[in-house]
């Protein structure tokens, strides 16, 4: 979807995956059954679903029964979080590598894009299939934090002045 804007008004849906193993687990094999039971959240009438660059994110359209139109890498990538000696917090990617996460993400970057993101880009409707580092970058952004669960449905409103509502179904 190009540079055009989107009218405010609106409601847009965020599937968080299934949560992670201790290692990088690209197949999700955690949460695929509850994934498929939320379906009937969702609205009949989807406009777009965007899906993250990982596996794991197609992997909630596929059993979603949905079909992804549009990825970003707002919605997460193919690596994962763990932590490290003394609490260090690392980033796995797909290959095993290991790097300090403060080296891999600038959190205003991803938390102002992410808001701009929904709030002017994303039509009505629109299903977005997630890590739960698109709501943290979200809420970041909002100035509020409440625990994101996998394998999750959240309703994001955008109503006509552009203010931002995060609702868990």
């Amino acid at each position: 979807m190009g540079a055009q804007a989107v009218a405010l008004g609106k409601t847009i849906f965020v599937v968080t995956d299934g949560g992670h193993n201790r290692y990088p687990d690209p197949d999700m094999t955690r949460g695929r059954a509850k994934i498929r039971r939320l379906r009937d959240k969702l609205p009949e009438h989807i406009e777009m679903v965007v899906c993250g660059t990982g596996s794991r994110h197609r992997q909630i359209a596929e059993l979603l029964g949905i079909t992804p139109t549009n990825f970003t890498i707002l919605a997460g990538t193919a690596d994962s979080e763990q932590k490290g000696k003394k609490n260090l917090r690392l980033v796995v990617f797909a290959d095993g590598t290991k790097v300090p996460a403060i080296a891999v993400t600038d959190a205003v970057v991803l938390r102002d894009s992410v808001h701009t993101y929904v709030r002017n880009t994303l039509p009505h409707n629109t299903v977005v299939c997630a890590s739960k580092s698109f709501l943290c970058a979200l809420q970041n952004a909002l100035g509020t934090q409440s625990e994101i669960l996998p394998a999750t449905v959240y309703e994001i409103d955008v109503d006509r002045g552009g203010h931002i509502n995060i609702t868990k179904l």
